[in-house]
């Protein structure tokens, strides 16, 4: 009788255990599903995001080398052989998700060269540049709507120290500054000034959340901006 009373007893206890262990495993495939589709939206919306920068980039550059074409014909084909060679990133390397940092140092080189040809003196333009370790691995396109800002946004681009850019990455620490002089009269197209900074910030928050920081100021007519982003996780 004991024996028949334990054995009831025990039927119950395994149906328990067998509806705990369906319903945690339920549980873990549910969050680890729930996990996939942010991780699969976050990468999704993150190259949406990315893809907004090239047509703008594409457009100024192309004005910038037809500008040329007339003043000088061999400045206006070196232009046009950097450009090809910075789409060729744009459509290979840059569709990856991340890309060594000194590869991507090397094509903003290649873009800054390319807006200083609209530049009449040569100390209009500084970037310097300090990076401790090339294969840092970094998200491609990162900083090309600061660096456009810059030049799209600068009021005079023929004075002395009209753009000062500045780079460091150490320690898995990239430090980006930037600085241009503003025009006396705010330009008819100031907003997309904004909209290029929460595009911007949008792709951080994806891809470096709690790990960035960004501002942007006006200071002495000059409009400064800063990105501190930690680029180890």
């Amino acid at each position: 009788l004991l024996l028949l009373m334990f054995s009831d007893m025990i039927l119950p206890l395994q149906v328990i255990c067998v509806a705990l262990t369906i319903g945690a495993l339920t549980s873990i495939v549910a969050a680890e599903s729930l996990e996939e589709v942010r991780l699969r939206r976050s990468q999704m919306e993150n190259q949406v995001l990315r893809s907004q920068l090239n047509p703008h980039f594409l457009y100024n550059t192309l004005n910038n080398i037809d500008a040329l074409i007339w003043l000088d014909p061999q400045k206006a084909s070196d232009a046009v052989t950097s450009l090809s060679a910075l789409m060729r990133y744009f459509t290979y390397s840059a569709r990856q998700e991340h890309v060594p940092v000194g590869e991507e140092v090397k094509h903003l080189q290649e873009l800054v060269e390319l807006q200083r040809l609209r530049m009449q003196h040569t100390d209009a333009l500084r970037f310097d540049v300090s990076i401790d370790d090339e294969k840092q691995p970094i998200a491609p396109l990162l900083l090309l709507p600061l660096l456009e800002n810059c030049f799209k946004h600068c009021g005079n681009l023929n004075e002395s120290g009209a753009i000062v850019l500045s780079l460091k990455v150490n320690q898995g620490k990239l430090e980006y500054r930037s600085s241009n002089n503003l025009p006396t009269e705010p330009k008819e197209n100031t907003r997309q000034h904004g909209v290029g900074m929460k595009v911007l910030r949008r792709r951080l928050k994806l891809l470096y959340p709690n790990r960035f920081e960004l501002t942007a100021t006006v200071l002495d007519n000059r409009f400064e901006t800063a990105l501190v982003v930690s680029l180890y996780h």
